[in-house]
């Protein structure tokens, strides 16, 4: 399960919900290699948004609401993102092109999937981008595959996670560090616990 604040889900729940919002995803042409903004705090959600964007085949792009406006609207330009999941009531930040999708209301709405959907992701395809602070005072998106995330959390030899475990998400997952709380976890069948 993932408990947090009084909350917790398990792992079907998780499986369920992020496939419910993937269905959406990929009525709305989200395939592999496409960008997806997610920009909430960390929370379910956030988990149930990364999850069912690598469901429909695409790649997240991490925001933290606390960025500034000019750095929002330049990843966002810069990735070609078009759609957003966001729980703010207050997205001036980003384009009138973008189309934003308020995660939480959608996510207790959308009709349970009587299929799966049809796997189209390949270990080369991009898993997320991640911008970096930038040496020239723009930021720089790091883009990260699938089979790059498997190795950072799966061949490692300096720690076994189980399913007995409990994870604790410290990282702002627009970090790079976050990956191996949430991945660890995720990949392992641990528990991941807010913070």
């Amino acid at each position: 399960p993932f408990p947090t604040d009084h909350i917790s889900m398990t792992y079907r729940e998780l499986n369920q919900k992020s496939s419910q919002l993937a269905h959406l995803l990929r009525k709305k042409g989200v395939q592999p290699d496409t960008i997806v903004g997610l920009m909430v705090e960390r929370s379910i959600e956030m988990i149930v948004g990364i999850l069912g964007i690598l469901k429909a085949g695409g790649a997240y792009l991490p925001i933290e609401p606390g960025y500034p406006e000019e750095r929002i609207r330049y990843m966002f330009a810069d990735s070609g993102a078009k759609i957003l999941l966001s729980e703010l009531s207050e997205l001036s930040k980003v384009s009138g092109e973008t189309e934003v999708i308020k995660l939480s209301s959608l996510i207790g709405e959308l009709p349970i999937p009587s299929t799966h959907l049809t796997h189209l992701t390949h270990p080369t395809h991009l898993c997320y981008i991640i911008y970096t602070s930038g040496t020239t005072g723009k930021p720089k998106g790091v883009l990260t595959t699938h089979a790059n995330v498997v190795r950072v959390v799966r061949n490692t030899n300096y720690i076994d996670i189980t399913c007995d475990d409990r994870i604790l998400q410290l990282s702002n997952y627009a970090f790079d560090g976050s990956v191996f709380d949430i991945y660890g976890a995720l990949l392992n069948g641990a528990a991941l616990i807010f913070w």
